[in-house]
């Protein structure tokens, strides 16, 4: 899952990152979660202090992986990606305080896990690429 958000001080931001947070248990169950800032790291850091977040936080100054996905467009987005790192949901927000709402998006990614049955993967290959230690060699 990547989530584009607005600068880590907004606060529309910073509230939809606190409900995320409740759904962090589910979510975290299902896919990899990245938070990408477009911002300097220092600015990213510097908000983090005050997170608890379990996401990954990625500062993207120059807005090169927020272009890849969003194009010009400054509104929020949220892409859902399978497995393969396929976009599979777009969310894009009109204001900047609509966002999805957090307790719908487990339920979306486990959809996503179920769409491929015949591939008999036991677990997402974000997790093994994750955790390279738990490879089968």
């Amino acid at each position: 899952m990547l989530l584009f958000p607005h600068r880590s001080a907004c606060p529309h931001t910073r509230e939809y990152l606190r409900l995320l947070q409740r759904e962090s248990r589910s979510l975290l169950a299902e896919a990899l979660v990245w938070l990408v800032f477009p911002e300097p790291l220092e600015a990213v850091q510097r908000a983090a202090l005050g997170w608890e977040t379990p996401f990954l936080l990625l500062a993207d100054p120059q807005e090169e992986v927020r272009r890849r996905y969003l194009g010009d467009v400054q509104q929020a987005g949220l892409f859902l990606l399978d497995s393969d790192g396929v976009v599979e949901w777009i969310w894009v927000g009109a204001e900047e305080t609509e966002w999805p709402p957090p307790a719908s998006l487990p339920s979306y990614l486990r959809a996503l896990g179920f769409r491929c049955p015949e591939c008999g993967v036991d677990e997402p290959a974000w997790r093994a690429a994750l955790y390279p230690n738990r490879w089968d060699t």
